[in-house]
């Protein structure tokens, strides 16, 4: 993995380093971080943004304003789905090892 054809050392012209490994999850982890802040400020300046809050402060004067409450929750449960995942595939990045005991299999 040192200086392979393709590797990320060969590719910058770097001599290859362990550390290179974890400054490259460091950038790519805060990368996401404001990706995932960037799309999120943009989902609640959107229109489903403010149906999200309005379902969050009065679900019956939303569904008195046309707002198709079912739908609406929907949404919010699939985006929260979709960013909830990269981020526990990142969490168990680090430790290098993982314990039986930790996974739950129901």
């Amino acid at each position: 993995m040192r200086d392979e054809p393709g590797s990320f050392a060969e590719f910058f012209h770097l001599d290859y380093s362990p550390i290179h490994s974890k400054i490259f999850l460091y950038y790519l982890i805060l990368c996401l971080a404001f990706l995932t802040n960037f799309v999120t400020l943009r989902l609640r300046r959107l229109p489903i943004g403010r149906a999200w809050e309005a379902l969050r402060e009065d679900e019956i004067a939303c569904r008195s304003l046309g707002i198709n409450t079912r739908n609406t929750k929907l949404t919010a449960f699939a985006l929260g789905a979709f960013f909830r995942r990269p981020g526990r595939f990142l969490l168990r990045l680090p430790p290098g090892f993982h314990q039986p005991g930790k996974l739950h299999f129901h």
